[in-house]
């Protein structure tokens, strides 16, 4: 008897270790995979403005519509608004990281030739 319970006790105390290793792993990895996890909340202001405010990737970006606007176009029309509106936030925020300090040299390269032309 004495073998089966130190098999027991010896199972529970490694299902123990590595239930222990999973939770310390969902603490690191959950925050991760909440950036990735889009999240988008919608509200109404005093002036008539619709806002939709969309996190995802660690970015927060905006769309605003007149309430007006919205109550007159379809669900598909608004809602493909709404997306490209986002889209192309979220895509001007990456690309313009990209592409700002390639406009910058080129711009003091043209700076350059032109005060060399003078």
């Amino acid at each position: 008897m004495d073998d089966i319970e130190k098999s027991r006790i010896d199972y529970v105390s490694r299902i123990e270790a590595q239930l222990q290793h999973l939770q310390q792993q969902l603490g690191t990895y959950r925050p991760l995979a909440e950036k990735w996890q889009p999240t988008l909340h919608g509200s109404v202001s005093a002036d008539g403005e619709v806002r939709f405010t969309l996190t995802f990737g660690g970015k927060v970006v905006n769309a605003t519509v007149s309430a007006g606007a919205l109550s007159t176009m379809s669900t598909t029309d608004a809602t493909s608004g709404v997306v490209d509106v986002l889209i192309e936030s979220l895509v001007a925020d990456v690309l313009r990281e990209v592409v700002q300090p390639e406009v910058e040299r080129i711009q003091r390269g043209i700076q350059s030739v032109n005060r060399s032309r003078m």
